[in-house]
């Protein structure tokens, strides 16, 4: 019966320190990120928890844009835009902007397409009228 409890508390802490993220140690490489198929996401809830959500990410000019429908996180967002991109079990804090100019999303949309291909199509066809862009700006982290 010891056994089983230091296995099952060996167990948990592992458990734990794997799934704690990491604060950023230093800038975030935008070239990296955009190397990845997605990321993780993370906005604050109405009642203060995270939802950590994963997300097609594409770079245009060395900045970060995510795109969605009507999702949770977009209201999460547009409530609060302080957010966290994870990367590698590391987060980067961010601010994110609604990008509302057509010649802007046209251009975040064409990075998508060349990023996905095809399959960003099908995300249009859903409901177009209700895609958003959102640009994700870092934010200066404070000494």
């Amino acid at each position: 019966m010891i056994r089983f409890r230091r296995a099952a508390s060996c167990a948990l802490l592992a458990l734990s320190c794997a799934a704690a993220p990491r604060a950023a140690p230093g800038p975030l490489d935008w070239g990296r990120v955009d190397a990845r198929w997605s990321v993780h996401l993370v906005t604050r809830e109405p009642d203060g928890g995270e939802r950590v959500t994963r997300v097609r990410l594409a770079t245009l000019r060395g900045v970060g844009f995510v795109r969605t429908g009507r999702s949770r996180w977009r209201s999460n967002l547009a409530r609060d835009p302080r957010c966290r991109l994870r990367v590698g079990g590391v987060d980067h804090a961010l601010r994110a902007f609604f990008v509302t100019e057509p010649a802007a999303r046209a251009a975040i949309d064409a990075a998508f397409l060349a990023k996905y291909g095809w399959q960003e199509r099908l995300f249009d066809r859903v409901r177009p009228d209700d895609v958003a862009f959102v640009r994700l700006d870092l934010v200066a982290a404070t000494p």
